[in-house]
């Protein structure tokens, strides 16, 4: 390995590349997060409408 390589811009631009991934990564969980619980949400009021879209009426 030649350790002439590496220089403090190199470490810096690294570190700087591996936080901006661990970011991204939170922001994605954070994002899946926020639209199961909508979801869920969601499907909560679905179940409190009073029969709202389960039937049909084909006699109208």
């Amino acid at each position: 390995m030649d350790l002439s390589a590496i220089s403090p811009a190199a470490v810096v631009a690294d570190r700087m590349a591996a936080t901006r991934d661990e970011v991204a990564v939170a922001v994605l969980r954070k994002t899946l997060d926020m639209t199961a619980s909508q979801g869920q949400a969601l499907a909560r009021m679905i179940d409190q409408q009073a029969g709202l879209g389960r039937s049909l009426d084909t006699y109208a």
